[in-house]
Parts: structure tokens; sequence; C-alpha cells
């Protein structure tokens, strides 16, 4: 018997996702007007934002997968932001919120969230054929992964230092970050993933989602589309906005062959409803 996803759950979810939408729009109009983000507002748009993917991951994975998936992210971005800190190569600042060893307690959570939009979004762009993945298919994917997370911060990584949310121990040339963050945060990615993929590969885990609205289906490949639209628009407001130009190379292609596989895997339901619509105006 399959299981469906309770209706309640699943419209709390996506009125959750666009209640983010509504900080982030505040929040960057706020960039534009010269105005500091309140951390109120951080932790709003996190506790939104934790929610909904909390809610898609356990309809989609399961309540013991997604358990699995959240232990990992949160261990691993955990252990290397408290190496980070404690070596003095990046320093948080308030604006993040309350810490824990000098890491701010949100950072762990913010790390799966976009882990698991970043691990759907590359399952979506490379659907699995249900057979028990190799390893070498299983790194690839884990890669992409890392790629895709990190082509978010291109845009991001720029935005908190001008909003002075943290800072470097030795400036880079990326907009004043080390460009090796970025190959350590798709290092981290990758291996987060990684892991978890190998925990389930010989699983088949069964969406509850199948049969609710698309919005709902391929939540985390949308929050990882506006994520990119909004770090690009906020990049733009910060007075930094080559950034934008380099988040826009690095996410472009994953949201356009992100919707190109939601339309090739919903075309036949887009079919069926349009037939039924003009059966609908002949009679």
């Amino acid at each position: 018997m399959e299981l469906k996803a309770n209706a309640l759950v699943v419209r709390l979810m996506v009125i959750a996702f666009f209640l983010s939408w509504l900080e982030h729009i505040i929040e960057r109009t706020m960039s534009f007007m010269g105005l500091p983000t309140p951390t109120s507002l951080v932790i709003y748009v996190s506790v939104l934002m934790i929610f909904y993917s909390l809610t898609h991951s356990g309809l989609t994975l399961g309540k013991k997968n997604l358990l699995v998936f959240l232990g990992i992210t949160f261990v691993g971005a955990f252990a290397v932001e408290l190496i980070k800190v404690n070596t003095g190569f990046l320093i948080y600042t308030t604006g993040m919120g309350g810490k824990i060893g000098g890491v701010p307690f949100t950072l762990p959570l913010w790390f799966f969230i976009l882990a698991y939009a970043a691990y759907f979004t590359t399952n979506l762009i490379f659907p699995q054929d249900g057979v028990s993945p190799s390893l070498g298919r299983i790194a690839f994917l884990s890669l992409v992964d890392g790629i895709v997370c990190s082509s978010w911060f291109t845009m991001e990584d720029p935005i908190n230092v001008a909003l002075g949310n943290w800072s470097w121990g030795i400036p880079g040339d990326y907009f004043g970050s080390p460009i090796s963050i970025f190959l350590i945060w798709i290092a981290t990615c990758s291996c987060v993933t990684f892991l978890y993929r190998i925990y389930e590969r010989k699983q088949q885990p069964v969406s509850r989602l199948k049969d609710t609205p698309v919005i709902a289906k391929y939540l985390p490949f949308f929050s990882y589309t506006w994520l990119a639209f909004s770090a690009s628009v906020g990049s733009v407001s910060l007075q930094v906005p080559s950034a934008a130009v380099v988040g826009f190379f690095a996410s472009a292609p994953f949201v356009a062959m992100g919707f190109y596989q939601i339309y090739e895997q919903e075309k036949p339901a887009f079919k069926a409803r349009r037939s039924i619509n003009l059966m609908h105006r002949e009679f």
C-alpha cells in the first residue's frame, strides 16, 4: 500500500516556503535602503526553512533516513566550522545569532537545508534508474552535490562579508574571501552526501509526495532556485554585482536542467490535464 502525505502537512510546508520568500524580499529591500538585517529576521527565516526542509525530506526519504542525513550533515558541518573558527581562518560576529564554540548554532542546520536541496537537485537532474548505484556513480553524484551547494555561496559569501556577519582571518581575492573556501565547501558537502548515499544505496526510499502539487513535490529545487535568485539581488544591493554575475553562471545550468527535468517528468500529467480541460470546454 502506497503511503500518501497528510494534506495539511503539505500545505504548511508550502506556506512556510512562501513565507521565507517574504522574509528574503524584506531583507533585500532593507539592503537596498542601507539598513542592517535584524538578527530576529535571520532566526525567523531559519526556522521556516528548517521546517519545510525537514518536512520535505521526511516525506521523501522517510523518518529514519532523514535522521541519518540530518545527523551526518550536522556533525560534518559543525566539525568543519569548528576547525575554521578555532584556527582563526573564519570569525563569526553576533549577526549570526547565538554560538556554540564560536560557531552559530543555526549554521549546521542551514548546511542541512543547503545540502538536502543540493542532493535533491542532483537527483532531479540525474534521475536514478532503480538499480543500486555503483561507488563511481555515488562519487560523481556527491561531487555534483558539492558543486550545486557551493554555487550559492559564490554570492552569499560576499553578501555576508559585506554585512559583517563574518570575516576571514586572511582576506582573499574573491571579494575579500579566500578562493580555498569554495574547495572546502565542495569537499564538505560532497563528503557528507557521499556518506549518506553509501548508506542509502541498498534502499529505495518511496516519496509520499508523488501525488502532490508540483511546488510541493520539487520544493527543495525551487528553494535552491529562489535562494540563488535572492542572493543575486542581494549581491547587487550590497554593491558587489560581479558576485551576482559569477553566481548566475555557477547556478543557472543547474536551474535550467532542473526545470527541464520537471517538465519531462510532469509532461504526461500536463497533457492529461490539458485534455480534460479541452473536454470540459467542448461540453
